[in-house]
Formats: structure tokens, sequence, C-alpha cells
């Protein structure tokens, strides 16, 4: 078997369905499809920022939530530490007063 040579490959090429484009409308269609890559690039991560923002107010209100339980474990927290302060002050105070 021989080879085909280089005109008869052009030959069929040329000789296909397809038209023969110019370089010119090459160069367009090639920008034309960069262009919309770019565009559909930009598009997926806007919506990547959109649902990082989505989930962050989600947990802000989440943790807005629980503020309300946090300050009153919190005033919890001091009302036993006064608590304990007066305990031991008593348990102080009646050592003293037994001897």
């Amino acid at each position: 078997m021989s080879r085909p040579s280089s005109s008869q490959q052009r030959n069929k090429v040329s000789s296909s369905d397809q038209p023969v484009k110019s370089p010119q409308v090459l160069i367009s269609e090639s920008f034309e499809s960069i262009k919309k890559i770019i565009e559909l690039d930009i598009d997926s991560s806007l919506v990547d920022l959109s649902s990082l923002e989505n989930l962050n107010n989600t947990a802000s209100l989440k943790y807005k939530s629980f503020e309300k339980t946090f300050n009153e474990i919190d005033e919890d927290i001091k009302d036993s530490e006064d608590i304990r302060k007066f305990m031991l002050f008593n348990v102080f105070i009646g050592y003293f007063n037994y001897y």
C-alpha cells in the first residue's frame, strides 16, 4: 500500500462537505470560543461565591441564635462563682465562730 501524497491529502480535505474557512474566520471563531469558555468560567465562579456567601450567612444566623444561650451560660457561671465564694466565706466564718 502506498501512502497518499500531500497533494492527495489536500484534495481530500478540500473535497469534504465543509467549506474551507479563511484564517480570519478561524481566528474569529477561536476568539468566540475562548470568550465563551471565559464567560462560563466566570459564571461558575460566581455561583461558587454565591454558595459560599449563603453558607456563611446561614452559619452567622445559627451562631446569633446561640448567642442568647451563651450569654445565659456565662451568667450561670458567674452566679455559681458567686455562690461558691459565698459558701466558702460562710464556711470560713463558721469555722471561726465554732472555735
